[in-house]
């Protein structure tokens, strides 16, 4: 094992960073504009231990109290939106299911005679 690689290794059981491989980070996708403190820099390919700590990091980061990388904030605000959102699609469903039971007649049925769906039924047959 290398120097570097044991160094790495007891710095990152130590403290929780977010770790990315060089390679990542030379993208011209995505650019670094500032150089971040919850991000550590691995020159060698990830490994297990890398990806393990990197999971255990999304769902809480000890450093900025963020479960699944939102604070309490941002989760309340995106509660709050689909609470508004669902409620919403309540009350369409249900001004929908009323308009529709007002359609209904409820003295006759719809479908009489040959156009109901039991008209040419001719009862529990079992086998044959």
């Amino acid at each position: 094992m290398d120097s570097n690689e044991d160094s790495f290794e007891n710095k990152f059981l130590r403290e929780s960073y977010i770790v990315r491989a060089r390679t990542l980070l030379r993208s011209p996708l995505y650019p670094i504009k500032e150089n971040r403190d919850d991000i550590y820099i691995k020159d060698g390919p990830l490994t297990g231990l890398d990806y393990v700590s990197n999971i255990r990091n999304y769902l809480w980061n000890r450093k900025t109290k963020r479960f699944c990388a939102r604070d309490g904030l941002e989760w309340a605000k995106l509660g709050c939106c689909y609470f508004i959102y669902l409620f919403a699609l309540g009350i369409l469903f249900s001004a929908l299911v009323i308009i529709y039971m007002l359609l209904l007649d409820k003295k006759t049925p719809r479908r009489l005679g040959n156009d109901s769906a039991i008209a040419f039924d001719g009862g529990i047959n079992p086998g044959n």
